[in-house]
């Protein structure tokens, strides 16, 4: 008779904790929050606002992609050819035709989606798309005038699809979904450009271009993670390394070539004001 209260009492603390936690745990809608709002991060828990993302992590890189990509094209058109034909270059080709049509086929999304109450899903969109292009001509100039790989349009691939994963995030969580897939798709176009992108020529490269060190032809990633050095290493593993199994010293610091620019500066310098003159002779 002693305990009955205590049972009563114990289930009524039970009740009350977990409607506590359950109230705790209770998620909050995905689209109760302002996605026309810049936040950065006001909705999701974890998550930034469409707005920031559009403005910050799509305009922004586009932007910049645009005026660079600009200025080197400028830098390598009166460049000669450097590389020969290879089917590299038509997948290439080909895998930016595709990645122009997906960013097409977004502009063409966004501009019927009824919800969006600022311009901004539209420029992003609209400068993703000119992107697209922008990566065409730019992987086409790149390939045939420069013997290594673009560092600008590796750099741009690989930082914006990693703003894209956090992009299409969000684009499921607020359920946009044909936008979202389509999004996807592209990510994956561009990550097979990227892959295209970071082989070295050295296979099609013209001479004397065909006997630069893996140095030189390397990319950024190359350069950043050393990869040049493996070959060296595995030869040195398997055998006693000799002079010919060194990789030819990089063109920049040639003695050849420092000889000329070297016997060029000075020429220019013994013919100016600032060199020194001998006294006349009396």
């Amino acid at each position: 008779m002693q305990r009955a209260p205590q049972t009563s009492n114990w289930e009524s603390c039970k009740g009350h904790i977990l409607s506590h936690v359950k109230l705790f745990a209770m998620e909050i809608p995905v689209n109760d929050c302002s996605d026309h709002g810049f936040g950065p991060a006001s909705c999701r828990r974890f998550d930034f606002t469409l707005v920031f993302e559009q403005s910050i992590l799509s305009i922004l890189p586009s932007a910049a992609l645009i005026i660079l990509a600009f200025v080197r094209v400028h830098f390598l058109y009166g460049s000669s050819v450097k590389a020969m034909p290879h089917p590299v270059f038509k997948v290439k080709v080909v895998m930016a035709v595709a990645y122009i049509g997906l960013q097409l086929a977004l502009v063409v999304l966004w501009s019927s989606v009824a919800s969006v109450q600022t311009g901004v899903p539209i420029a992003s969109a609209a400068l993703s798309f000119i992107d697209s292009l922008v990566i065409l001509l730019l992987s086409f100039v790149e390939h045939w005038r420069s013997y290594k790989p673009s560092s600008l349009l590796l750099t741009f691939l690989l930082f914006s699809g990693l703003f894209d994963v956090v992009y299409i995030r969000t684009l499921f969580l607020i359920s946009e979904f044909p936008i979202s897939v389509i999004k996807t798709v592209a990510l994956v176009v561009k990550i097979v450009l990227f892959l295209l992108e970071t082989q070295s020529k050295i296979g099609y490269l013209k001479e004397p271009y065909k006997s630069y060190s893996p140095e030189s032809t390397g990319g950024i990633l190359n350069w950043s993670f050393l990869w040049w050095l493996n070959n060296l290493f595995i030869t040195g593993f398997r055998k006693i390394m000799t002079y010919g199994d060194l990789f030819n010293i990089d063109e920049r610091i040639n003695s050849r070539v420092l000889d000329e620019k070297m016997g060029g500066s000075w020429k220019v310098y013994s013919k100016s004001a600032f060199a020194p003159h001998k006294a006349p002779a009396h």
